[in-house]
């Protein structure tokens, strides 16, 4: 491929358009990228020793932005952890069987280039969220339709479920989703519960708004799966914390990213915007949620320890809003801020959603304790009345000790 400074080929959202672009695009100081303060991050983590599985159309390794960074950049790190020379691993794909590398409709290899692309340097403007991340394709669909009905090929909760589980099984600590579906499905929820007890954090797109029923209710606020199952980061678009065009809101929203303009990966090896670069205003809830989801990767880099609920907590917590204790149905808990998220202290007790770690806010008082530690009524009155009866015992103890003492200091006695 060769550099050029239009953004051309552009793309559109969710339509596999970023298929056949081979030129790289070397300078574009308005793409979403520049939205989240990535310069300071980088100083502490670019991603390294994490993997992100990314359940969706596959990934195509072909873009140079998939090569481990030259050795003289990082010291080599890079290049050994990847000596077969693709950050793109072997995966899975559910619906030609294979490994995953491979995608006809665009839109995984989209996501993938977000959060991981390394840098071309004189070459390309691009560089991912989390550009020492490993990639590990789950190919579950090659055909868009937001009906799960539509065939072997289209989306279908089932193997998105079993994509779930697969990448949690080998490892994957940032599992992200970046489609939805409408209607819950019992499958989804235990693939997710699966992969969070195996230390997974699932990351998923909340929703672009069915148009209908726009037209007919003036919102979409359907909920959308997985993300609106619990333990799920659930993603959508926004700008400058001002929801774009073209999102579902909801109770199930947490938290929202850049999407308009992202420079990208295309399957053919060049660099594309999805998106009309200067006058859009409909936003992807897909690529907000590759966004948030090399943010997350950053997070679990610098915090490999801690729990996907903890991740999850750094994001929401440390998130930009103009009300510090409130989540909204538009934006969640607000945009994301990997910086924050990956300094915050552990046990911080900060505004917003409670932290798993101490189970506080800084809005609640006194402090809460995580549900599974709670008491029942009974166990409660059975502790106060344990308590009660140890207070009269050692109320009659001291009565007692002062009878004998006094005894023993008459005349006499103690002899």
């Amino acid at each position: 491929p060769t550099a050029t400074p239009t953004p051309t080929p552009t793309a559109g959202k969710n339509s596999g358009g970023c298929l056949s672009s081979t030129e790289f695009i070397s300078s574009y100081p308005q793409s979403a990228d520049k939205r989240i303060d990535l310069e300071r991050v980088w100083d502490i983590t670019k991603g390294e020793h994490v993997t992100v599985a990314i359940v969706d159309s596959g990934i195509s390794p072909t873009s140079k932005h998939f090569t481990p960074v030259n050795p003289a950049t990082d010291g080599g790190a890079d290049s050994a952890r990847f000596p077969s020379g693709s950050v793109v691993l072997p995966g899975l794909d559910l619906v030609n069987g294979g490994d995953g590398r491979t995608d006809t409709y665009g839109h995984g290899t989209q996501v993938a280039g977000i959060i991981a692309s390394r840098l071309l340097p004189e070459q390309s403007a691009l560089e991912g969220v989390a550009p020492r991340v490993a990639l590990l394709p789950v190919r579950v669909y090659d055909t868009f339709n937001e009906d799960p009905q539509q065939g072997p090929t289209g989306l279908d909760a089932g193997k998105t479920a079993q994509g779930i589980e697969w990448a949690a099984a080998q490892g994957a600590q940032i599992i992200v989703v970046p489609q939805s579906q409408p209607t819950p499905d019992s499958r989804l929820d235990a693939a997710v519960a699966a992969a969070t007890a195996a230390g997974s954090l699932v990351v998923a797109s909340a929703g672009n708004a069915d148009s209908q029923i726009v037209q007919q209710y003036g919102e979409d606020t359907v909920p959308r799966y997985p993300a609106a199952i619990p333990d799920v980061l659930a993603v959508t678009s926004a700008t400058a914390g001002v929801p774009d065009g073209g999102q579902v809101s909801g109770v199930h929203v947490d938290i929202a990213a850049p999407s308009i303009a992202a420079l990208t990966t295309a399957v053919a090896g060049g660099d594309c915007l999805t998106g009309e670069a200067n006058n859009e205003t409909t936003g992807s809830s897909s690529f907000a949620s590759a966004y948030a989801a090399g943010a997350a990767a950053l997070v679990a880099s610098a915090h490999p320890d801690e729990t996907p609920a903890m991740w999850k907590w750094r994001l929401e917590a440390t998130a930009r809003r103009a009300n510090p204790i409130a989540s909204t149905t538009a934006i969640g808990w607000g945009m994301i801020n990997p910086y924050a998220a990956v300094t915050i202290a552990a046990n911080a007790h900060v505004d917003g959603p409670i932290n798993p770690m101490t189970g506080t806010s800084g809005n609640d008082t006194p402090p809460i304790l995580p549900v599974t530690e709670r008491s029942s009524g009974a166990e409660a009155r059975t502790r106060a009345d344990l308590t009660i009866a140890g207070i009269a015992f050692a109320c009659v103890t001291f009565l007692g000790c002062l009878v004998v003492v006094s005894w023993l200091r008459k005349p006499g006695r103690g002899r």
